[in-house]
Order: structure tokens, then sequence, then C-alpha cells
């Protein structure tokens, strides 16, 4: 931290407080004075209102934090910004609950089948074993 001029701070996007401390806040921008990008990741598992009321929250949330230790965020100090691995259109656009029940369905039924496929191979295993006894 102390020799770079940005410090990143990956932050999942279901609930990212637990990911910004006080304390890292405020060794970041009151101890190193460096400006700082927190990257909200996980953005596809996160509808699309959360993330807006993150992206305002995340800021007030690291400006009060600071304001205890007389630091005040200048307008370039701090960005917040999304990242996801699993960049799909619906996903971060979807209604409220719809981007998880689409994921949780194509888990469930991608599970469905692996199990189905497990019982199968289990059945021709198990026939295979009686028949040369």
């Amino acid at each position: 931290v102390e020799q770079g001029d940005v410090v990143l701070i990956v932050a999942d996007a279901r609930y990212p407080i637990i990911h910004l401390p006080a304390s890292l806040l405020v060794f970041v921008f009151a101890v190193c004075k460096k400006r700082a990008v927190i990257v909200l990741n996980k953005v596809d598992l996160v509808p699309e209102t959360r993330l807006v009321q993150w992206e305002t929250f995340v800021p007030q949330y690291a400006q009060a934090v600071l304001a205890k230790h007389n630091v005040v965020l200048g307008p370039n100090d701090m960005r917040v910004c999304r990242f996801t691995s699993n960049p799909a259109a619906e996903t971060t656009t979807a209604k409220e609950g719809e981007a998880i029940d689409k994921r949780r369905k194509h888990k469930q039924n991608r599970n469905a089948k692996r199990y189905a496929q497990f019982k199968q191979a289990n059945r021709d295993g198990s026939s295979d074993e009686s028949s040369e006894e």
C-alpha cells in the first residue's frame, strides 16, 4: 500500500461492507493518504437496484468513517466500480430477485442432470458387478 499510487479494494457486491472495515479505510486514506478504487465483485449475483444502492452507500460510509479521523475525501480520492467474471446481460439488469432466481433454477437443473447421470452410472455399474458373480 505504501509504495503504490492507488489502492484497489475488491469487495463482494452482495454485502461489500464486510470487506471495507473502518480500520482499512483509515489506513488507506488517513495513514497512507492514498486514493482507492472499490471494486464491487460478483455483480451478476446482485439485482441492479441493489447495486445502485451500494454504489451510493459505500462512499457515504467511507466518508462517515473518515470524518471521525478528520479526513475529508476529495472527488477523485475514491471510485466505486463493478466487476463480474460471468458477464451476462440479463444478470445485472434483471428485476429484483429475477437474476438470482434464473441462476438458482439453472444450477438446480444442472445438479438434477448430474444426479440422474450419477444414478444411471451406479445402476449400470452395479448390474455389471452382479452379472460377474
